[in-house]
């Protein structure tokens, strides 16, 4: 549990210096998934994306901790055609709130016909959830479009076929937020930092160490709303 140490001994070159408007306790809300966020809009707009266009941009997962940030990001970066994916009809609220234009339920984007492409409704994708809707995603990108894959809560398979990336030249993105560079995070935190207005509009829950056991089975049990934070020194 050295995660919720008041001190923690670690490698130096594992930290990374905190950027210019951003507090300690900013850099806890944000965490891993704004990091992840970060990493996979960068992928994109690597591989094409660009406000200019105003591409419709799905977000998979959209309430969870990538999937609420990945939106709030994109909106202080200034897309507008942002749709949220989710099976949480009840915080459609809070995803219009962080930018999202419009709420879209997993089902009616898994299609069950087998057909190798479907019609083209999305420019880019940040997937944070994998399996069946990951593969149904991917057929139906737009051509040239692009989709970045970082997380497997729905299953580690991709049951899909070749023929988005040949027919319609679309990318597939890993991301991995472990093990990239350090002399590359400082980039990503401070782009970051330039968002923080639109990601404190995300729920912040401040937990105790002994409120944290409650918490984490509202986590377990999908009714939690937001980003969650434990003080460590408020017992």
């Amino acid at each position: 549990m050295c995660g919720y140490a008041q001190y923690a001994r670690l490698q130096s070159s594992w930290i990374t210096p905190l950027s210019n408007g951003l507090s300690l306790k900013d850099s806890m809300i944000v965490g891993t998934a704004g990091f992840t966020a970060a990493l996979s809009i960068q992928s994109l707009q690597q591989a094409g994306m660009n406000k200019s266009n105003q591409p419709t941009i799905a977000v998979t997962g959209a309430t969870g901790g990538v999937g609420t940030m990945a939106i709030a990001l994109l909106k202080a970066k200034g897309y507008d055609n942002i749709i949220a994916i989710t099976s949480k009809d009840n915080q459609s609220p809070m995803l219009k709130s962080l930018g999202a234009s419009d709420i879209v339920s997993p089902k009616d984007i898994i299609k069950n016909d087998n057909k190798p492409l479907q019609s083209q409704c999305f420019d880019y994708v940040i997937d944070c959830v994998g399996g069946a809707l990951a593969a149904s995603l991917l057929t139906q990108i737009s051509y040239g479009g692009a989709m970045s894959v970082c997380g497997n809560a729905s299953g580690i398979a991709l049951n899909t076929n070749i023929l988005p990336f040949i027919l319609r030249g679309i990318q597939l993105v890993g991301i991995d937020s472990v093990a990239y560079p350090s002399q590359k995070r400082s980039k990503i935190w401070h782009e970051i930092s330039q968002a923080m207005a639109f990601i404190r509009k995300i729920p912040i829950t401040e937990v105790t160490l002994k409120t944290l056991a409650h918490k984490l089975d509202s986590i377990q049990h999908a009714t939690n709303i937001g980003r969650n934070i434990v003080s460590i020194n408020n017992q």
